[in-house]
């Protein structure tokens, strides 16, 4: 019994502020009415004798309605006389801790949005600028994974240090995990940049290391809609929009909307969200396998893994999964799920073709963990590594940095490597060099901008020169006319006759199946080239 109390205060403080005030108030006005009713009650005792006495009417009724209707009308403001003021002040307490983020004492993402909408009111109202800043730690997840949830809690509360110790006019909230934003009062966005990379340098000091990504959005007061709400989910978009390109660009960059206007994506929907979500959930992925031909010898010789999201989730492609994976922070996930259901429809995969797995750049950022990852993957799935060629997005370049040691570390485990997309940005033929892939997979629209001459031969000219020295077999994606196909098999042995050979996949050559290898009378599609 001596114990209750101390398991009652706990509850009690769980409570909703709300509902906390409300029962104090209950609280206060019983005590008062019983307090007055009390005293009520002892004054008509002793003189109900008297009354009585002399043969009156019983007035003790009358007392007690009177109480009544006293101790109501006198418990609220004897309450707030003899305490009201502090349980008021309790509760104007509980409010404000109600927008506090618990971890770093920022305010959290409600008051993020009321102060967002407030700003914008104000700006429509009054004219001038303000900046938006979204803040995003780096590689949290591998730190909270490798150092443990303390260490990264250590890092949350020195980013909410260093902005704190900020701008004073500069509003700094916590919104998510590891993202934070800025709302930077009667700043443009080119001095939001100069403050952001002050920002950047105390961050980095007091984070011990780990660096940060930033996206910068300027709200224009010629806006495109005069309610503060439409106009603070478009400028945190934008703002949104600028954070994901830092991060793709290879983190520790700080963008602006302003450099990526014309060339920034399209939104992802809140639909595409809500359906990767449900996709990460339920695991409802297939799988699908396009051949992949030589194209001199007319033989399949390997077969690129393709997951395929179950058409109930409505996703257009498999790159809208990956937009909306990226902006959940669940890349890892999607990629490890797109990996499982390949894997587990190679079974009886052909013991003479080599099988082509995609593989996200982000999974590499893990080191020596991700390959070993990788290996055991391959292994359960009845392959052995070097039966695995991994498909590397030219966008590997932007954070080489970090995923050139898992590189080599992959290619020791016995895995084989290619590079997908060359030619389709410049940063593709600087990538051939560094990795130096068995396979040099080649972007439909170089093929077929070399029929035209100019820069588009060049290109192909230059990767064909590279596969053949370096022993690299070059493979043109997209081949889906006959046309494209001629030009490039004439083009390779032109430009070069000591490659080993050219590699082709398409859907002239033959589209997606579930098991295409299931096919033992499969042959060259195209009788006029045999």
């Amino acid at each position: 019994m001596r114990r209750s109390p101390g398991r009652f205060g706990p509850l009690v403080r769980r409570l909703p502020p709300r509902r906390r005030f409300l029962i104090a108030l209950f609280v206060a006005v019983v005590g008062v009415v019983l307090l007055v009713g009390a005293v009520l009650l002892a004054i008509g005792y002793l003189t109900r004798r008297d009354v009585l006495f002399r043969g009156q009417s019983d007035p003790y009724p009358q007392i007690l309605a009177w109480g009544l209707l006293v101790s109501v009308a006198l418990a609220v403001p004897l309450r707030y006389l003899l305490g009201g003021r502090s349980l008021a002040d309790g509760y104007a307490d509980a409010q404000d801790q109600a927008t506090l983020d618990g971890l770093t004492g920022l305010r959290n993402h409600w008051a993020f949005r009321e102060m967002l909408r407030h700003e914008i009111a104000r700006t429509q109202r009054f004219g001038g600028s303000f900046t938006l800043a979204l803040i995003d730690v780096d590689d949290f997840k591998f730190v909270n994974d490798s150092l443990g949830h303390q260490r990264g809690d250590e890092i949350l509360v020195a980013l909410s240090q260093a902005l704190s110790s900020g701008r004073s006019v500069d509003r700094a909230f916590r919104v998510g995990g590891d993202e934070f934003a800025l709302v930077m009062t009667h700043t443009g966005l080119d001095g939001a940049v100069h403050a952001i990379d002050r920002l950047k340098r105390v961050a980095l000091e007091q984070m011990g290391g780990t660096t940060i990504s930033v996206g910068l959005a300027e709200f224009d007061p010629i806006s495109i809609d005069t309610d503060a709400r439409t106009d603070s989910t478009v400028l945190r978009d934008r703002a949104d929009r600028a954070l994901y390109e830092a991060k793709r660009r290879g983190r520790n960059e700080v963008i602006t909307f302003r450099e990526i206007a014309e060339s920034a994506p399209m939104r992802t929907s809140a639909a595409t969200i809500i359906a990767v979500r449900r996709l990460l959930a339920t695991r409802r992925m297939g799988a699908a396998f396009q051949p992949i031909w030589n194209l001199d010898t007319h033989r399949v010789f390997g077969y690129e893994g393709l997951a395929r999201p179950a058409v109930e989730y409505r996703l257009g492609s498999p790159e809208d999964a990956f937009s909306g994976a990226a902006r959940l922070g669940r890349v890892d996930e999607l990629d490890a799920l797109c990996r499982s259901a390949v894997l587990s429809h190679v079974q009886d995969f052909p013991c003479d073709a080599l099988l082509f797995l995609n593989l996200a750049p982000e999974v590499l950022e893990h080191g020596v963990d991700a390959g070993v990852r990788l290996q055991q993957e391959v292994e359960a799935a009845g392959l052995r590594p070097s039966r695995v060629v991994l498909e590397l997005t030219e966008y590997a370049s932007e954070r080489m940095g970090l995923v050139f040691a898992p590189v080599q570390m992959l290619r020791d485990l016995g895995f084989r490597l290619a590079l997908d997309d060359v030619g389709s940005a410049d940063v593709g033929l600087g990538l051939l060099g560094r990795i130096r892939p068995d396979y040099v997979k080649v972007d439909r629209a170089v093929v077929c901008s070399a029929r035209d001459g100019g820069s588009g031969r060049a290109v192909l000219a230059a990767i064909v020169a590279y596969a053949a020295e370096s022993g690299a077999i070059v493979i043109a994606e997209g081949i889906e006319t006959e046309e494209i196909l001629n030009h490039l098999v004439s083009a390779a042995r032109t430009i070069s006759r000591r490659a080993r050979f050219v590699g082709g996949q398409g859907y002239l050559l033959g589209r997606p199946e579930a098991d295409p290898w299931g096919d033992p009378e499969r042959t060259w599609p195209l009788a006029s080239m045999v």
